[in-house]
């Protein structure tokens, strides 16, 4: 796009283009928009600009809601909402195109896999997600529309549909699709939910040095199974690396989350089943892009939680 198209975008939330940011990099995945850039307006403050997909724009305005009734509610939370269009609502509609705009926060690079060892991170973590859970709740007006399937249905739609294509595959996950169904499922109906970031892995949580400055790509929040934030988060820190199940970056963010005590012991029970439960949305990602190495490791890792389950409980 050149300066002209950019700045007839931005005259529509009354700002002036400055120059584009080149080479800073978009945090958060390339799949959630046709074209996005950095740019400064001429008072030099920097804006992620979005171009959607057509058939994102209503869930995009209700995400949008969310996310700034949660700074509203909370100024503290690492939240940087979507830049509203005076009179109007957040995603802006021109030429049959539809485009966002939000702030633009700089992040330190995540060291990977270094950065397990630091167990102040894991402070830090459970300090967001017990914030997110009271301000949502201490917010009127949240969108509770049910956009994403149920985890069963997904689970089991998802392993219909690789005993078709992949028979190798799915006779693999067998095991695991059997110990949910046993152990997991009938269980989902009785555990509370909440407000939920739901995509909550460590590449969306962005760093300032030591402080927690950023949290991105909400497209799969809303209400999820309480602990499905934390769940996801501890089990891609042992993605990343097994050991880090036993590291002080998982322990103490377990710890202060369950020693805040507003999680039901259903909840906590099956806490682990709801770590490899989630599993199964990473190896959809890793089937929808074909990544057979990350598959393999993939099933690797479920296994491996399977079969030390009581080790990691006793943990």
């Amino acid at each position: 796009m050149n300066r002209k198209d950019i700045e007839r975008l931005l005259s529509h939330w009354h700002m002036s283009f400055g120059d584009f940011i080149p080479h800073a990099e978009c945090y958060g995945s390339p799949e959630r928009s046709q074209f996005r850039c950095v740019l400064k307006n001429t008072n030099d403050d920097l804006y992620l600009l979005e171009q959607l997909r057509d058939d994102n724009v209503n869930r995009k305005n209700r995400i949008a809601q969310n996310l700034a009734l949660l700074k509203n509610s909370n100024p503290k939370l690492p939240i940087h909402p979507y830049c509203r269009i005076p009179s109007s609502l957040w995603v802006l509609e021109i030429d049959q195109q539809y485009w966002m705009l939000s702030p633009y926060i700089p992040a330190t690079p995540l060291h990977r896999p270094a950065y397990l060892e630091d167990a102040w991170r894991g402070v830090l973590y459970a300090q967001f997600l017990l914030e997110l859970r009271h301000s949502a709740e201490s917010c009127a007006g949240m969108d509770q529309s049910k956009f994403l399937p149920k985890l069963e249905t997904y689970i089991l739609s998802l392993a219909e549909t690789i005993e078709v294509n992949e028979i190798a595959l799915h006779n693999q996950l067998k095991p695991f699709i059997h110990h949910l169904k046993q152990n997991f499922f009938p269980l989902l109906p009785l555990l509370p939910h909440s407000f939920s970031h739901g995509d909550c892995h460590p590449l969306n949580l962005l760093w300032e040095n030591k402080n927690l400055c950023a949290v991105i790509d909400w497209e799969f929040s809303g209400f999820h199974p309480e602990l499905y934030d934390l769940a996801n988060l501890i089990g891609c820190l042992g993605m990343e690396h097994p050991s880090a199940l036993e590291k002080e970056i998982s322990l103490l963010l377990i710890k202060i989350v369950k020693n805040a005590h507003i999680h039901s012991t259903c909840s906590w029970e099956s806490f682990l089943d709801l770590v490899l439960a989630i599993r199964f949305a990473w190896l959809s990602e890793w089937l929808r892009k074909k990544d057979k190495e990350m598959i393999a490791l993939e099933v690797c890792y479920m296994n491996l939680l399977k079969d030390n389950a009581s080790i990691i409980k006793k943990l």
